[in-house]
């Protein structure tokens, strides 16, 4: 198992429990009122609300902090090919720092043209780091040896947070090979 990919499932927010954590929510009551006066039975619109909640959530942690490196001020100067051959090879430690990734979403009940209600969800991911290692080479990010890594996944609907999963600081060993790497922004 790799180290990204246990870290993934333990901040992974399911959709039975958030369809579970949803169903209590007042805006939830609303639209499961609307929806069942319209005569659409609740698990048929709780299964497409789950539908459309895996896709907000699935966040790549891992993809998260790359798309976020690549354009990192300090990073840049290793893109610069006018400083730095595409043979030479910088390893580049990262402070302490904080990555967050959000993702809204708005979910609407709809009769036929007649709209029964909504839900408005944000999903939010932030990642702690320390130890961690840049390889850089050519202007890109070719590999990520792990350090320590602590997370926080929470979901919430209409403001009020539903479902949250913070993780202990995780000791990340290993190093995540990037192939061909990831290009460092270079505006």
């Amino acid at each position: 198992m790799s180290a990204d990919g246990a870290f993934t499932r333990m901040l992974s927010i399911g959709v039975e429990e958030t369809i579970e954590a949803i169903q209590g929510s007042t805006a939830a009551q609303n639209v499961k009122r609307a929806a069942a006066g319209a005569m659409i039975p609740w698990p048929i619109v709780a299964r497409e609300f789950g539908a459309q909640l895996e896709k907000v959530t699935s966040i790549d942690p891992v993809a998260t902090l790359l798309g976020c490196w690549s354009k990192y001020r300090e990073l840049r100067q290793h893109a610069d090919r006018s400083k730095h051959s595409a043979d030479e090879v910088a390893l580049v430690p990262m402070v302490r720092h904080k990555v967050k990734s959000s993702q809204q979403a708005k979910i609407e009940v709809f009769a036929g043209a007649a709209a029964l209600g909504h839900l408005d969800f944000q999903f939010d991911l932030s990642l702690e780091l320390e130890g961690v290692i840049l390889k850089v080479q050519d202007g890109r990010i070719r590999s990520v040896t792990t350090g320590r890594c602590q997370g926080r996944a929470a979901l919430a609907c209409a403001g009020n947070v539903l479902v949250e999963k913070k993780t202990q600081y995780l000791e990340l060993s290993g190093v995540i090979n990037l192939g061909e790497g990831i290009a460092i922004s270079t505006s």
